[in-house]
């Protein structure tokens, strides 16, 4: 789904000078500085994908700071599927952040994790593959 640039007034501009990346209010006013080398829109929930090169991709908030490590898929950060992204923990462990809500749903417990299709992912865990449904819950 293709959200329109701006949510919670953060537009997306790009600093020739320096080729880097931000966010500015709709009155102008720059919010987040150009750091970014990649930027993606914010969505509902209050989160942006980014990348600056240090930390390979990353969700951050209306702020600037780090929610947490985007997983990485299709040489950019994991983009959401039926409303979730893959985020990634500290422990290399993979979990769901909500597009609507700004929260990581699905706590990241899964050595590998799939995008969600038709309500179900497929994950791991130590060595065990089995899906799981939007709340997290293993499915028969």
């Amino acid at each position: 789904m293709d959200l329109p640039d701006g949510l919670h007034d953060r537009y997306m501009f790009r600093d020739e000078a320096i080729e880097k990346q931000g966010f500015k209010t709709k009155a102008g006013k720059v919010v987040i500085p150009a750091r970014y080398i990649d930027v993606y829109p914010f969505t509902p929930g209050g989160l942006a994908a980014v990348t600056d090169g240090v930390t390979p991709f990353a969700f951050i908030d209306i702020d600037g700071n780090v929610f947490a490590k985007a997983y990485a898929f299709d040489n950019g950060p994991d983009y959401y599927q039926e409303g979730y992204a893959r985020v990634v923990a500290p422990d290399g462990r993979i979990g769901y952040v909500s597009e609507t809500s700004g929260r990581i749903e699905i706590a990241a417990t899964y050595a590998k994790a799939s995008p969600f299709c038709d309500g179900k992912a497929e994950v791991e865990v130590d060595g065990q593959r089995f899906q799981i449904d939007r709340l997290g819950n293993r499915l028969p």
